[in-house]
């Protein structure tokens, strides 16, 4: 790979990079810190809630273990949601921002493939997101070891590899929609779009009997963070998830190769 490319990728989003991942592991360490002090408590107060509020927040009755803590303040919506914030404008922004400043044609006037360019960016953004999510594990490993806490770092692993794969699947769905349309500015109001609807359609859909099955069109279904965290990680969803982005990134790759610039 032309490093030059994915060093550039990875060096104009180093400041984002960095204060997302500091602000998830300060989220992440202050979470755990208060699970001894503060998770009993919550777990006896919600012992009886409306199916919509843990609809919306997850598994409030496992409040007393840490799976079930760390599950419902982090995995089931801060973190899948600010993964996929990430990936959205990441993905918006690969290709737009060469564009959008008008170092698209010296880029591709380079001995370097479209193709290339591409999946050396789509690295970049794969990168960006590992880096943000291992500040979790930073976080988690950090309070562990000064505050009362056990839980499987493997299955804490598995669950930010599943939202690793979530916040890719929305860099690719953002880059498609980009290269599409050529426009950054519809590729991140249709990635924002697709995110809200995406969460509410898992997490209110169940709520309607007739609605459940929409459900099975969302990404986040598949994502199921707090659900691994206790039960580990489901080959099934993450293959869906995979095959998702690989064919948004297809659709991406293509319509950029074909896209006429005068190059």
């Amino acid at each position: 790979m032309n490093k030059t490319i994915l060093m550039q990728a990875l060096v104009s989003s180093q400041k984002s990079t960095f204060f997302w991942s500091l602000a998830l592991f300060l989220i992440t360490f202050m979470v755990v810190a208060l699970f001894d002090s503060v998770a009993k408590q919550y777990a006896d107060v919600f012992t009886e809630i409306p199916a919509g509020f843990e609809a919306i927040v997850g598994q409030v009755g496992s409040f007393s273990t840490a799976e079930g803590w760390l599950g419902v303040e982090l995995f089931s919506m801060v973190l899948p949601v600010s993964l996929a914030i990430i990936g959205i404008g990441a993905g918006a922004s690969m290709i737009g921002r060469e564009e959008k400043s008008g170092t698209l044609e010296l880029l591709l006037a380079s001995p370097v493939s479209r193709s290339r360019i591409m999946l050396e960016k789509v690295g970049a953004i794969a990168i960006q997101l590992a880096i943000v999510s291992l500040s979790v594990l930073a976080g988690v490993v950090s309070a562990m070891a000064l505050f009362p806490f056990e839980i499987s770092l493997l299955n804490v692993l598995y669950s930010l590899l599943s939202g690793w794969l979530l916040g890719i699947l929305f860099a690719a769905l953002t880059l498609a929609i980009q290269s599409v349309t050529h426009s950054r500015g519809v590729a991140l109001g249709a990635g924002s779009g697709v995110l809200l609807v995406a969460y509410f359609a898992n997490t209110l859909a169940p709520m309607v009997k007739d609605f459940e099955n929409i459900k099975l069109v969302s990404p986040f279904y598949y994502y199921e963070g707090q659900d691994v965290l206790i039960n580990g990680l489901s080959i099934g969803n993450v293959m869906v998830l995979v095959v998702a982005a690989v064919v948004l990134l297809a659709i991406g790759l293509v319509a950029f190769q074909r896209r006429d610039t005068g190059v």
